[in-house]
């Protein structure tokens, strides 16, 4: 869950710079071809994001699941790690 959660910040950080880049081909009124391809890396970006949001709400789920059938691992630390990390666990939004 930790790879997705870097892998989707990565997404949100690909995104955002792809975005300055097309402020700045506007601004120095770059070719109509360079806007569309940072466009169409925007829209790229966005759909690697949404999948990755997906896969980490389901393994969200999963994890949930295995703890409440699993209560006998409450003691240890390794349970209690991941509750926390689901109650501290921010899905972003768009």
């Amino acid at each position: 869950m930790l790879f997705m959660l870097s892998r989707q910040e990565f997404h949100v950080h690909q995104i955002r710079s792809e975005k300055q880049r097309l402020v700045k081909s506007i601004n120095k009124s770059a070719p109509d071809d360079r806007k569309i391809e940072h466009l169409k890396l925007i829209r790229e970006y966005q759909l690697l994001w949404a999948e990755s949001t997906w896969c980490l709400k389901k393994q969200q789920k999963k994890l949930k699941k295995y703890l409440e059938v699993n209560p006998h691992l409450n003691g240890l630390e390794l349970y209690q790690q991941a509750v926390n990390a689901l109650k501290d666990m921010r899905i972003p939004t768009k």
